[in-house]
């Protein structure tokens, strides 16, 4: 059987145990047996019986509406919530739709995963839910049929947040175990009066800290606890800031934590009005809302209200479970995942800032103009954007594989005389912008290294300016990242958090396909601002006319 199982945090009052209101509306009191060593209470919700609502659709098909089969089509829920307390330590048993009787804030997030993290050996993991808490915030849930490692799995940790984990645990504990905000443990077989023994053993693996040589990965994102309420305040408040100026930069998307299926429908309220909403919600609802009813204060002040299939009363929350984005404040960098802030941890970003400032930095060297805001967008920008004829334009200018256009990318903006193909994008708070940007230059790498068709149609473009275009070593070429930004420095030090991230893994794959990578800065000028003097980063046509040795590791620290 499986059990799971929710557990309390420390700090909550003696006598709260982390339930939502529909425990007294839905729930009722069961008298149980005392158990030796624990604390123990049980609540049942009994059977409720409702229409599904798909069944409309049936009958618009149905030659016979009357059809009793299609009448009968009833949806059913009962649940069950247990209380123990062991130790000090509370925890809440779950069946069935108890879990929705669960309040999240009350629980200690991320004890399952924890849980799992130290119990289960680092090649017998079977399946694991991540989630890119920035940008795309896509989530992704991958299972094998056979124990393995996350190697095998084909998880990136770097930039994904793990947030669940399964495998097989050791034989004491159970048969199979899997974590997130809530523990599942699988057993042979399962009896209350052995529940002490079992709490104690799951709050030692709980307490261990083996995690930390086996998924070390973990620490790079740590939960801001919930009673950090100044720090959670202004957090928000940042949002807020984002939200009113246009919403660049934040995102919103179903949490569809702890493999939970996603709502079907929202109600969006704020004081009196209020609006209905199918499928999912999204920047440009929450924006519209935002301007129709003057919401000074979204992130705090405007509630969702998630209907799930089966489930009578909506599950009542803020923005924050739903929201993307990525915050700095101070010297931290915050983002949110599933309605918890996490700190990015330093030595994460310590390491990533000096991988990323050991590309080279080619803006000393190409001779790249200033990019003017609200004159021209990137297609106009990219037809002038290098001076000399040494050069040609290729944006929009797309590859498509034989046997047909499934396959179509392109190659780069501009490819120079000297092997360099130039991808250009301008930077924004959104990190999907430059995420889209590299991945255009790593999939390029990949396809110039493996697919001849592809590095002739680059010859083909090359000899446009050279005589003889030839390959040559691979790693004459270079994939440059020219991206376009107002913020001062070094384009590596200018760079937000998860384009660093991004950035990184498209740096291993380049180099992975044999060809070099770096990066250049073009000054995005916006009215009234005065554009920055292009001095040579290490040396340049700016300090000394042009230099031969192009492939020099440049680094300002």
């Amino acid at each position: 059987m499986d059990l799971v199982l929710f557990k309390l945090r420390d700090d909550l009052d003696e006598g709260e145990w982390g339930l939502r209101a529909v425990i007294d509306e839905d729930y009722k009191e069961v008298a149980v047996k005392e158990i030796e060593g624990l604390e123990i209470g049980l609540y049942v919700k009994s059977s409720k019986v409702n229409v599904p609502k798909w069944q409309e659709d049936l009958m618009l098909i149905a030659l016979n509406q009357k059809d009793q089969e299609l009448i009968g089509l009833k949806n059913q829920s009962t649940g069950a919530v247990v209380k123990v307390k062991r130790h000090g330590h509370k925890f809440l048993l779950v069946y069935g739709t108890g879990r929705h009787a669960v309040d999240s804030s009350k629980i200690e997030a991320g004890f399952g995963l924890r849980v799992a993290a130290n119990a289960i050996d680092a090649e017998a993991l079977k399946g694991v839910d991540t989630r890119a808490i920035a940008g795309s915030g896509r989530s992704q849930v991958v299972s094998m049929p056979s124990a393995g490692s996350l190697h095998r799995l084909g998880i990136e940790p770097t930039v994904d947040l793990v947030r669940y984990l399964e495998g097989k645990p050791p034989e004491e504990i159970g048969t199979g175990i899997a974590g997130g905000d809530s523990l599942r443990l699988t057993m042979k077989s399962f009896s209350y009066t052995s529940l002490p023994q079992k709490l104690d053993e799951v709050v030692a693996a709980y307490e261990s800290r083996e995690y930390k040589e086996k998924f070390p990965f973990l620490d790079y994102f740590t939960r801001v606890p919930r009673t950090r309420g100044e720090l959670h305040s202004k957090l928000k408040a940042k949002v807020d800031e984002l939200l009113l100026s246009g919403g660049e930069g934040v995102d919103f998307m179903n949490p569809d934590s702890d493999r939970l299926a996603s709502p079907d429908r929202f109600l969006l309220k704020w004081g009196r009005k209020s609006l209905q909403i199918q499928g999912e919600l999204s920047r440009s609802v929450i924006l519209e809302v935002m301007s129709q009813w003057e919401i000074p204060d979204p992130m705090m002040s405007l509630q969702v209200h998630a209907y799930f299939d089966g489930i009578e009363r909506s599950v009542k929350t803020s923005l924050m479970p739903y929201l993307v984005t990525e915050i700095e404040l101070g010297e931290e960098v915050y983002a949110p995942c599933s309605g918890a802030w996490y700190r990015i941890d330093k030595d994460h970003l310590s390491d990533l800032q000096e991988r990323v400032r050991s590309i080279p930095d080619l803006t000393g060297n190409l001779p790249l103009r200033s990019w003017v805001a609200g004159a021209e967008d990137e297609g106009r920008y990219n037809l002038k954007a290098l001076v000399g004829n040494d050069h040609v334009v290729l944006d929009k200018s797309l590859f498509y594989a034989k046997g047909g256009k499934n396959l179509k990318v392109e190659v780069c903006d501009l490819l120079t005389r000297r092997k360099e193909m130039i991808c250009v994008k301008k930077m924004d708070r959104s990190s999907p912008t430059l995420s889209h940007l590299f991945a255009q230059g790593s999939v390029s790498a990949r396809l110039f290294r493996d697919n001849r068709q592809y590095r002739g149609v680059v010859l083909q473009h090359l000899g446009k300016l050279v005589g003889v275009p030839r390959v040559g070593d691979f790693e004459d070429w270079k994939v440059v990242f020219a991206i376009a930004t107002d913020r001062p420095g070094r384009i590596a030090d200018s760079l937000f958090f998860f384009s660093k991230v991004n950035l990184d893994l498209a740096v291993r794959a380049i180099h992975g396909a044999g060809l070099g990578v770096a990066l250049a800065k073009i000054d995005f000028i916006k009215p009234g601002s005065v554009p920055s003097p292009r001095r040579s980063i290490g040396g340049g046509r700016g300090a000394s006319g042009p230099r031969d040795d192009r492939n020099e590791n440049l680094r300002l620290f």
